[in-house]
C-alpha cells in the first residue's frame, strides 16, 4: 500500500499549471503534457486509495494459541460449554471501520456483543472472546448464530452448537 500526501500533489499540480499559464501559450504542447502528467498523478492517487474491507473468513474455536494468536480447536459443534473464541479475517483497509460480532441465541436474543479495538492500517484479523455479556460466564448449551458487522452492516454469519 502506498502512502500519498495529496496536499503535496495538489500544490505541485497548481504550481505546474500556473507556470504553464504564465508562459502565455507559447508552449501549448508543453502545457498539454503537463496536464497529462496531472492526470497521471490523479490516477496514482486513485490507485493508492485504500481498498474497502471485505470479510474473508470467520472461525470459531476453543482456544487462542500463545504467540500466534491463531484460533485452535475450530469447528461449529462443541461438545460442552466452555471458552469460545472467534477470529474474523478480512482483506482491504479496515482502519476506518467499526467491526463488531454479535452472538445470537435460538430465540433471537443477543447474548454477547463485542467490538474490535481500534483497527490499525495493515491489520487483517481480530480475535473476540465469546462470553455472555451480562456475567462473563460460558455460554449455555444450545444453538447460536455468530454475526459479523462492519459499520452496522451484516457481513458474515456462522451457526454454532454447544452440546450438554
Amino acid at each position: 500500500m502506498y502512502k500519498v500526501d495529496v496536499r503535496k500533489i495538489v500544490v505541485g499540480m497548481t504550481v505546474c499549471f500556473g507556470l504553464a499559464a504564465c508562459n502565455g501559450g507559447a508552449d501549448a504542447d508543453q502545457a498539454s503534457n503537463q496536464q497529462l502528467d496531472g492526470a497521471e498523478v490523479a490516477q496514482e492517487v486513485a490507485d493508492a486509495a485504500p481498498v474497502a474491507m471485505t470479510i474473508e473468513e470467520l472461525v470459531v474455536g476453543t482456544y487462542v494459541e500463545d504467540g500466534t494468536y491463531a484460533i485452535g480447536g475450530t469447528g461449529t459443534q462443541f461438545s460442552k460449554p466452555g471458552a469460545l473464541f472467534a477470529n474474523v479475517k478480512w482483506n482491504g483497509d479496515a482502519s476506518a471501520s467499526n467491526l463488531t460480532v454479535k452472538l445470537v441465541d435460538a430465540t433471537g436474543a443477543v447474548v454477547a456483543e463485542k467490538a474490535a479495538a481500534a483497527i490499525q492500517a495493515g491489520e487483517s484479523s481480530a480475535n473476540f472472546s465469546l462470553w455472555r455479556a451480562k456475567d462473563e460466564q460460558f455460554l449455555a448449551p444450545g444453538n447460536y448464530r455468530l454475526d459479523v458487522y462492519a459499520d452496522s452492516e451484516l457481513k458474515r454469519s456462522a451457526d454454532i452448537n454447544i452440546a450438554e
